[in-house]
């Protein structure tokens, strides 16, 4: 299983543009992100549940974009699960693309 952060330089700034649209898609549910709030230092198993529910579309495209093996109904928890909280925690990635957005709505 691969995460974001196994890639490297040219490929690792790709693959994180490809997951911006689903991780900010998901991010825009004000709903959820009442309920995104990190239990301790480990995000929780219950949200990443909710999320996949109301964005399956967004959550199956974010873990094909990291790793290209098939989904299965048993392993796509256990995938989105690493990718989301890669993605979620790496301080790069999220202050990257905050600052994109933030500079577009100037």
């Amino acid at each position: 299983m691969k995460r974001l952060s196994d890639y490297k330089s040219d490929e690792g700034i790709e693959k994180a543009g490809e997951l911006m649209e689903p991780f900010f898609s998901i991010l825009e549910d004000q709903e959820l992100m009442k309920e995104l709030a990190p239990e301790g230092d480990k995000m929780s198993p219950k949200i990443i549940g909710k999320i996949m529910t109301k964005h399956k579309k967004e959550a199956l495209q974010m873990i094909s974009i990291i790793d290209d093996e098939p989904i299965t109904a048993a392993n796509a928890f256990p995938r989105f699960f690493s990718v989301f909280t890669d993605v979620a925690n790496d301080p790069y990635f999220v202050d990257f693309f905050t600052n994109a957005v933030t500079n577009a709505e100037l």
